[in-house]
């Protein structure tokens, strides 16, 4: 090599103390680096440590290094907490340290992991994962378990689930293509000296499986004789870094992978991996002993079932201690102590009492932009005994009743998350509790007057959480005037009943509040036209016949408005380009439909349709009450002030 002005030769043959070729009386001598001030004097050493033949040949091969010394940029976290020391992963745990194992979800079967698994990836196309917190992986955990209650007896649940996962209005056909794989967990790789030699390699521009592969390690005799004793059971197919290497170059993918250790959801969005486990895991996403322990009695059980099934024809005709001796002989090879076979008829322990860990926490979801941090994390959770494993990959694909790629207004708009078909989304972080759903009509005209003072391009998560604090202000101060007026208690308020005229961010507001007239009539719900049926009644309180109908004939004389049903309300309004928008203080899930745990959210649509099928599909889960629906006018005036009474 040249470095400057000088030339070096690195030379790894036995060479004496002047860097020349050993003399047929030298028997030792040394690697060494020759350093030359001219490319003559280095031509004639090298000529002269050769040994020259008439046939010999010369071989010369340039070789480009680079030093790559920019450090990849951490992961953002986003609502996730930093995973372990990782920059470049975060983990997210349900609330409540929910889990699929957890009392809320009593019913226990083979279909109610399956189920939580595709609800996730289901979920994941109408809501991206790295926006989630922990209330939408709880909610992701009771969707999957109400899926499972209705998977009917007589079919097949897998297919049966694939076909009827319904999110919202939202439902998904899914199918799987499975392949079976026995995996070797190679994990030799994480030896002390193995990372210090990977650690010096990482400021070079080498390829990710190379750092790995191209490194020699020192092999255990132990770990030699287990790969041979599995290696005569099982018949080797790849290795989990081999599958996840593949998915290399694929923008999306979905898998679900299952095994007797874990069954887990795994997907890949542009350089990100997500792993989502509905078991419970520990702080940093590993298995906790009393999961361990009950995957090797699992597996244990599953083995000397179907071995002493065997056994048993082979004893027939044998006597009672050959019987015995037999046995413990071939349960030895497996691991299991000597024992009598009587012992081994003691009941075994409840589940429940097995998985009881006190550190165990709930359903996790890790995040990770790094692929050697995804297969540590991966062997991490295989133990040890089970290095040699059986897995079945589903590779999932995912198809919404309207195909995302194809069309028109799908993309993100400014802040808000494309649903569907003009149909955009922007969350907040909060919601109105159970307890608190009187407050409805007050978030709601906040949320008009903040539209009227800005702009919905530049509403963002800040803004709904603002939103929900300044509702609860306005109904406070409305509580305690009307209070004073009446002498009573006030649950809950009407429209009329909120004060007209309040200050926020140095802005004053002066509300005016209009009743739109609707037709009386009596409606159902028709899911097959727009959402509901006519019948002439002679009922005299105001319902509505036919929402986008008569939202139409509002939105052509009115801006704003809250529209309430079943002591329900949300505001709407549109702005300048004809889009229409409803703000939803409840909790709401990421499609923007009412749902038990969720957020506030500001739904954007291109047609007044959308919105309606939204509010009604909201509306249609709760019991109490009759269809009846009111709508009130909201004018809004507003202009600076130096103070503001509700801050």
């Amino acid at each position: 090599m040249k470095v400057k002005d000088h030339f070096y030769v690195f030379d790894s043959h036995p060479r004496n103390e002047k860097g020349e070729r050993l003399n047929k009386n030298q028997h030792k001598g040394l690697a060494c680096a020759l350093r030359f001030t001219s490319i003559e004097s280095m031509s004639h050493s090298l000529m002269k440590n050769f040994v020259i033949e008439n046939s010999s040949e010369f071989n010369l091969i340039k070789i480009e290094a680079s030093i790559d010394t920019e450090e990849e940029k951490p992961l953002d976290l986003k609502n996730y907490t930093k995973f372990m020391n990782y920059k470049f992963a975060g983990i997210q745990i349900a609330e409540n340290d929910l889990h699929e194992d957890s009392n809320e979800f009593p019913i226990n079967s083979p279909e109610k992991t399956y189920s939580n698994l595709v609800t996730c990836l289901t979920m994941n196309e109408l809501y991206p994962a790295i926006h989630w917190n922990s209330k939408d992986i709880s909610e992701i955990l009771r969707l999957g378990y109400n899926l499972m209650l209705r998977t009917p007896t007589n079919e097949d649940y897998r297919a049966w689930i694939e076909m009827n996962c319904k999110i919202g209005c939202n439902r998904f056909k899914v199918t799987s293509e499975m392949e079976k794989f026995v995996f070797y967990v190679d994990d030799r790789h994480e030896n002390k000296e193995m990372c210090e030699k990977i650690s010096k390699l990482n400021s070079f521009n080498v390829n990710e499986s190379a750092s790995l592969d191209g490194i020699e390690s020192v092999d255990d005799d132990d770990h030699e004789k287990f790969i041979e004793a599995s290696s005569k059971e099982l018949s080797i197919t790849t290795t989990i870094e081999d599958k996840i290497n593949s998915l290399s170059g694929i923008d999306t993918a979905r898998i679900i992978i299952e095994s007797n250790i874990f069954s887990v959801a795994l997907w890949k969005q542009g350089n990100l991996f997500f792993v989502f486990d509905p078991k419970p895991t520990l702080a940093d996403g590993t298995f906790s002993d009393a999961r361990i322990q009950l995957i090797d009695n699992l597996t244990r059980k599953a083995r000397l079932k179907s071995k002493l099934r065997v056994m048993s024809q082979f004893q027939v005709n044998t006597s009672e201690d050959s019987k015995l001796e037999i046995s413990q002989e071939e349960l030895r090879r497996y691991g299991v102590p000597k024992v009598y076979l009587s012992l081994m008829n003691l009941p075994a322990k409840e589940k429940s009492d097995e998985i009881s860990d006190q550190k165990t926490l709930g359903a996790s979801v890790i995040v990770f932009s790094n692929k050697q941090i995804l297969l540590k994390h991966l062997y991490r959770n295989i133990p040890e005994r089970h290095k040699y494993s059986e897995f079945i990959w589903h590779f999932i694909t995912i198809n919404n009743e309207i195909n995302f790629n194809s069309i028109e207004n799908s993309s993100t708009w400014h802040h808000f998350t494309p649903i569907k078909a003009n149909n955009w989304i922007l969350r907040g972080n909060k919601s109105l509790k159970d307890d608190e759903r009187c407050r409805d009509s007050s978030n709601c005209v906040i949320a008009l007057c903040f539209s009227a003072l800005i702009d919905p391009s530049k509403w963002n998560s800040s803004l709904i959480d603002a939103t929900m604090k300044y509702g609860a202000r306005l109904y406070t101060s409305s509580v305690q005037k009307n209070r004073k007026l009446r002498s009573v208690t006030l649950k809950g308020l009407e429209i009329s009943e909120i004060i007209d005229e309040f200050v926020i961010a140095k802005t004053k507001f002066r509300i005016q509040f209009t009743r739109f007239d609707l037709e009386t009539t009596k409606i159902e719900r028709n899911t097959h036209e727009n959402g509901i049926e006519i019948q002439e009644n002679s009922n005299p309180l105001p319902c509505l016949a036919n929402l986008d109908k008569y939202l139409s004939q509002f939105f052509n004389l009115n801006e704003f408005g809250v529209l309430k049903s079943k002591k329900y309300a949300v505001s709407v309004f549109k702005d300048n380009e004809n889009a229409f928008y409803m703000f939803d203080p409840h909790s709401t899930g990421p499609n923007g439909v009412r749902s038990e745990f969720g957020v506030a959210s500001l739904s954007r649509f291109l047609s007044i349709k959308n919105l309606c099928d939204v509010f009604l599909a909201s509306i249609d889960q709760i019991d109490q009450g009759p269809n009846i629906f009111e709508l009130f006018n909201v004018e809004i005036e507003h202009s600076p002030l130096n103070q503001s009474k509700l801050e």
